[in-house]
């Protein structure tokens, strides 16, 4: 009697690619008992790369593999992720990870270090006999409830389905959308590279310096030689080409890089505690790469065949492989409860729109803003963004174009700084570069003694903030990241070592108050006009609004910003925010006299008030008054005070 033959085991999920997010979706798959191959068509995979980030909501899915003391002994917990202008100069600060509040850190990590780690554990998990190297696909053909895939050296293999994990030039999409255009390029060039360097503060801070022509992005991604020193990752960007043109080619990608193309665009650069050339000249090998990405696709899945990671959706920047991740455990969850058909068209419903999301930030705002907004938003973002981009052509802008003629300018009177913000055809309304821009302006010189803050030409001193700007926000984190700018500026101005005067000619609204109530004194001409109409556009006023109650009183706080009155300047000087009130004609001569006074008083001890006032701001009234004696006691470490009496008692001699 024959004995029954066994069924037959299910045929594996067969994964394209064995990168980041294949190795993860094969790993997750056998946590869930789910039998899979991986296919890569590489023979020698070898850990290249440079540095990358992995986000909380990535973190928590590799913590869920059993990966985190793995991750934690090759790569960095990233702290704080700052922002500077190419001399150093603050413009704002984030924390991220466990520092920002997430229940899971940010790690910074070597590409190579977490493929690595990955297919360690694949191997050990699975076994070797899972994940086949040289396996070039070549073409795939679906039937039933099964999928071919077919390999460059005549191997076919059956599986239950076909996942392309297989990048951004991913054979799998090809023949599901033929008709899909080629890269797109933002016509920014990168040259990224690893170095053993020394650490900065704890080595646990990003870097991201620089303006719209050249940026430097630099943190550190593990473990340096000695413990003075961290494994550190750094990539340079420069805008060389015109945007609508096509891409580099696919064999231009990943190419080594030479010094002579580098060095030319961090020459700019003076970072005071790093030498940016030397760090660029001690890495070992430079690599060049153009950042590209795709349109979004309409689909991912046809019947058993679905896309993951860059092979669906390829990001600018390094955001891939956390994005990848979380695509490989939304796929693995779903397999699990449900059958493959129904699951796949699932994770593509998911995981779709929120990468179109992604995209869209990235698109606008650069890679800064791509970091922000994923590590607080990505979870939230599936019902955010439904519809499909459009192909986006930027071309260059006209030599006399608004958005060229908006700048700060910075002036220099001896001793006397002027900073003015130009953008007159707007009432000196200020926009998000504009607002880095004067968040910049505020780091003076050792010899400064003052700063006079200003807006171009009579009609306006600060209009606002932009409202066209503001009015294309979206999400609750793009509004965020708005305000963060506003109150960076203002932030800048209060922690400025020096007197900051605000000069108010003309109009003085929304953000341009909270800006002036930042500056430390505030003489405006009899024609300005203040008010705070946040409330008519359906907003509060916020961040440095509330110093407004210091100043002028709660109910006249609550009066301003609750009834969005316009005021002039008689009346705001009566209640307090004004210093001076003067005809317009009369205005620079009354600064001037301001500053002849700055001129004529102690360096050390103007600087030493400011920051007492400042401090008295946050202290109960005791405090504050004990505040003032080690603060008149440090006067005597320079010989400012014995210098200055001893001329006043020389002069009534």
């Amino acid at each position: 009697m024959r004995r029954p033959r066994k069924p037959a085991p299910p045929a594996p999920i067969l994964i394209v690619g064995g990168g980041v997010g294949g190795l993860t979706l094969a790993l997750s798959l056998h946590e869930r008992g789910i039998p899979c191959l991986v296919l890569e068509a590489a023979k020698d995979v070898q850990p290249n790369g440079a540095g990358i980030n992995i986000l909380p909501d990535a973190t928590r899915e590799l913590a869920a593999l059993g990966l985190l003391p793995g991750l934690d002994v090759v790569a960095i917990r990233t702290r704080e992720l700052r922002c500077l202008n190419r001399f150093g100069s603050h413009i704002w600060t984030e924390a991220r990870g466990l520092h920002a509040g997430h229940d899971a850190p940010q790690f910074s990590i070597h590409r190579g270090r977490l493929h690595t780690l990955l297919w360690q554990a694949a191997l050990q998990r699975m076994g070797a006999q899972i994940i086949r190297t040289a396996m070039r696909l070549v073409g795939f053909a679906q039937s039933g409830d099964s999928v071919t895939a077919n390999f460059a050296d005549g191997t076919s293999i059956r599986g239950s389905a076909l996942i392309g994990a297989d990048g951004i030039h991913s054979v799998v999409r090809k023949p599901m959308h033929p008709d899909d255009a080629d890269t797109r390029w933002n016509g920014i060039q990168t040259w990224r590279g690893v170095a053993d360097w020394a650490a900065h503060e704890g080595g646990d801070v990003m870097i991201l310096a620089g303006d719209t022509k050249e940026k430097l992005t630099l943190y550190p991604i593990g473990p340096g030689a000695t413990s003075a020193t961290r494994l550190t990752t750094w990539v340079v960007s420069a805008q060389l080409g015109d945007p609508a043109r096509q891409p580099p080619r696919p064999q231009d990608w990943s190419r080594p890089g030479a010094l002579e193309d580098v060095l030319p665009h961090v020459q700019r650069f003076r970072l005071p505690w790093l030498d940016v050339q030397a760090m660029i000249r001690a890495t070992p090998e430079i690599w060049e790469d153009p950042i590209c990405d795709r349109d979004p696709l309409p689909f991912w899945t046809r019947g058993r065949v679905t896309l993951l990671g860059d092979a669906a959706h390829p990001l600018m920047g390094c955001n891939g492989p956390s994005e990848a991740i979380l695509d490989a455990r939304a796929l693995a969850a779903l397999l699990a409860r449900q059958p493959i058909p129904e699951a796949l068209a699932a994770y593509e419903a998911q995981r779709l729109p929120a990468t179109r999301q992604l995209l869209r930030t990235a698109r606008l705002g650069g890679l800064q803003r791509l970091w922000i907004w994923s590590a607080r938003a990505r979870q939230k973002a599936s019902n955010a963004w439904k519809t499909s981009l459009p192909r986006t052509k930027w071309p260059p802008l006209p030599a006399n174009s608004r958005i060229l003629q908006m700048k700060i300018t910075i002036a220099r009177d001896g001793d006397m700084r002027t900073v003015t913000i130009a953008n007159h055809a707007k009432l000196n309304t200020l926009n998000s570069a504009l607002l880095e821009q004067l968040a910049a302006a505020f780091d003076v010189e050792p010899d400064i003694r003052a700063v006079v803050l200003t807006g171009e030409g009579e009609r306006a001193f600060i209009g606002g903030a932009d409202i066209r700007e503001m009015g294309a926000v979206t999400t609750p984190e793009e509004g965020r990241a708005f305000i963060q700018r506003v109150h960076g500026a203002s932030a800048a101005i209060r922690a400025c070592r020096v007197p900051v005067i605000a000069r108010i000619q003309g109009w003085c609204l929304g953000a341009g108050l909270e800006i002036a109530a930042a500056c430390d004194l505030r003489i405006a001409a009899d024609v300005a006009k203040f008010g705070m109409p946040e409330v008519r556009v359906g907003i509060p006023s916020v961040v440095e609004a509330a110093l407004l109650p210091g100043l002028i009183g709660w109910g006249r706080t609550r009066r301003l910003l609750l009834l969005a009155e316009t005021l002039d300047a008689a009346t705001m000087e009566a209640w307090g925010f004004l210093e001076r009130v003067v005809p317009l004609h009369a205005l620079d001569n009354a600064v001037g006299e301001w500053l002849a006074f700055l001129r004529e008083a102690g360096p050390v001890a103007i600087a030493n008030q400011k920051a007492l006032i400042r401090a008295w701001e946050d202290l109960p009234l005791s405090q504050a008054i004990a505040a003032g004696i080690p603060a008149f006691a440090k006067s005597w470490e320079t010989g400012e005070p014995r210098a200055m009496m001893g001329h006043f008692l020389n002069r009534r001699r």
